[in-house]
């Protein structure tokens, strides 16, 4: 058997039978360009944090974006993984699941055989090792028989397992799209067909991204980039074309229709009485339950990841609404997605805090990935067209509370500049009036800092940065403190001075889940004890990949166990001060184990729960967690 290659006119039918991303989906995060379109999704950088990407175009007679819109889209054939570039004397494109090959002799886009690439350039070992991949069996076996009887020789291998065979068949289009098995083994906790475009692995036992029974599928394309199939020059981000204007209705307008936009003004009623912090704020009970979720850009996980949030019989949910997403251009803003997901929680019961930060390029005059507008009423004017937008009563939905940036206590999440707490009660004051101003009612949060003894031009101690804050008139300008609560290696009742004592731990009062109480102690100090702490990202890791964080890393059960005896610690000991505690996170559908953040959810990109999740619903459905 050698390497049958795919004719894009039968590729065409498999787009017909897969449903494509709706259109304007990730709108902001992917647009069109000349000739093709640009999409950032695969960067290599937390989503929607930078701008580089890679294009899909018809340049140079070579119709990519034509047979990648054909063929299903990102839905098929997942984001661009590569730029163009050649391979084995033909032009390539690799996508997550599938590569793209132009053949000029026969003027069509073909699929390569990715593992069967795999397999040419020798990488069979390493896909052994590092992926649990067996090496194909010989296929002299194939010499003299009909291509069907090759197809049926091949995918006699399935009988091997059952569920593996099921996920093979359910696609209508099985060879066009994953190719012949070509080899089957048991792996221990998993048992693994390789074909020649997919490798399918059954888990036989619980492992932190699939479940025991589940059957996972490798994306091909990602896979041979981890390997170094492709070539340096084609994996590294291109930078990002300039994105077209997009222009959409006035908040005021009726209806979602963004079709035919128009620009908006941002007017607040200046003359607008703003009410005194804390005096109209949500008062939570204490706990209230809430997860960090990834909705924006995920229309086909959106419901899935809201039911998970209810049948933990959580209440919150904290999302990530980018500036730069909504205002791309001053005062014309864009409200699709945002529409979108605010509604759908909103129709679940599933209050929203939404975390805005991320400037747009035009409100900063550097290149800063994520730092303060050169004029805080820019900001000011956001948060108000936002809050308008989504305040008591509207048809689009509610937003319950905004988050006024994150973590602005480091320098990476403050234009790459000295984190400066006067600068930021700046910014806090104008978002603080600009959301007022809108609606009264809405809770303003500060945003969460992150916990740190480090103190030069990177980092200032959280402790201390919530000092300097109170130093500079942050007092009235917000109605809840925002926190974070990363337990490290500590269990959730081990104190802050524990910790300090023991080098195990860390050997500082910041590596454990109890530091939050440092930080009411500053509250307190400065006659502010009235108002909540939230906790708008805690949680544990179980990274086993990433050297900062797999020094502290838990068991996935140690996990589920910190996570519900940090509920209990702080129904038990911190009421009434503590409100909403939002945990760190259910995923992504995108990320895969080189995420750091993956390793800190309570389920898998699937939608399947991990130890934690199971823990937490069991324990909220008893009674166990009030």
């Amino acid at each position: 058997m050698r390497k049958p290659h795919l004719l894009l006119t039968l590729l065409f039918l498999l787009s017909l039978a897969l449903v494509p991303l709706p259109a304007g989906a990730t709108a902001s995060l992917d647009y069109d360009i000349a000739n093709g379109h640009f999409y950032t999704q695969t960067n290599g950088q937390p989503l929607g944090t930078t701008t580089s990407g890679y294009s899909v175009t018809n340049e140079a007679g070579v119709p990519f974006w034509d047979a990648y819109q054909q063929m299903g889209g990102p839905t098929v054939l997942g984001y661009p993984v590569t730029k163009r570039f050649s391979y084995d004397g033909f032009v390539t494109q690799a996508m997550q699941k599938m590569v793209f090959q132009w053949r000029p002799d026969t003027k069509q886009v073909v699929f390569l055989n990715t593992f069967d690439a795999l397999h040419d350039k020798d990488k069979d070992d390493w896909l052994l090792v590092y992926r649990q991949t067996p090496k194909p069996f010989d296929t002299s076996p194939d010499n003299g028989l009909s291509w069907d009887a090759i197809v049926k020789r091949h995918q006699a291998f399935l009988d091997q397992n059952e569920p593996i065979k099921k996920v093979y068949f359910s696609d209508p289009y099985p060879v066009d799209h994953y190719g012949l098995p070509v080899a089957t083994a048991d792996m221990g906790n998993s048992f693994v067909i390789r074909a020649q475009r997919a490798t399918f692995q059954y888990w036989k036992e619980d492992v932190p991204w699939a479940k025991k029974g589940d059957v996972s599928v490798a994306n091909g394309g990602d896979l041979a980039k981890e390997a170094g199939l492709w070539p340096d020059s084609a994996i590294s981000p291109e930078t990002a074309p300039p994105q077209p204007v997009v222009l959409v209705p006035s908040s005021t307008s009726p209806a979602p229709d963004t079709a035919t936009p128009t620009p908006t003004p941002t007017r607040q009623p200046m003359d607008r009485p703003i009410p005194a912090a804390g005096s109209n704020a949500y008062k939570a009970k204490s706990p209230e339950y809430g997860m960090n979720i990834f909705l924006w850009g995920n229309p086909t996980t959106t419901q899935r990841d809201l039911q998970k949030v209810l049948d933990a019989r959580f209440n919150w949910q904290k999302t990530l609404f980018q500036w730069r997403w909504i205002e791309p251009v001053k005062n014309q803003f864009h409200w699709t997605e945002s529409d979108r997901l605010v509604k759908a929680s909103t129709d679940a019961g599933v209050k929203i805090i939404a975390r805005l930060d991320f400037q747009p390029n035009w409100a900063r005059s550097d290149s800063a990935q994520n730092g303060p507008p050169d004029d805080p009423q820019d900001f000011s004017n956001f948060v108000y067209a936002l809050v308008d937008r989504y305040k008591s009563g509207s048809p689009y939905g509610h937003i319950d509370a905004v988050e006024i940036w994150n973590e602005p206590n480091l320098s990476r999440e403050w234009g790459d500049k000295k984190p400066d707490a006067a600068q930021y009660v700046q910014l806090l004051k104008a978002g603080y009036e600009g959301a007022k101003r809108a609606d009264p009612s809405v809770t303003v949060i500060t945003a969460g800092l992150t916990p740190t003894g480090t103190w030069n031009n990177e980092a200032t101690p959280d402790d201390l940065f919530l000092q300097q804050m109170y130093d500079a008139g942050a007092k009235a300008y917000f109605d809840v403190l925002g926190a974070h609560g990363a337990g490290f290696k500590a269990p959730p009742e081990m104190s802050p001075e524990a910790v300090a004592a023991n080098p195990s731990y860390g050997g500082h009062r910041f590596f454990c889940f109890r530091r939050v109480e440092d930080l009411r102690a500053v509250m307190v100090k400065n006659g502010d004890s009235n108002k909540q702490v939230w906790l708008l990202e805690f949680g544990w890791t179980s990274d086993e990949v990433h050297p900062a964080y797999a020094w502290h890393k838990v068991t996935e059960q140690q996990k589920a166990d910190y996570i519900v005896g940090a509920y209990k610690w702080a129904a038990s000991n911190w009421s009434p001060w503590i409100g909403v505690m939002t945990l760190w996170n259910l995923p992504d559908p995108s990320w895969g184990t080189d995420r750091e953040e993956y390793w800190w959810s309570i389920a898998n990109n699937n939608g399947t729960d991990r130890p934690a999740f199971t823990k937490l619903k069991e324990s909220r459905q008893s009674g166990y967690l009030p």
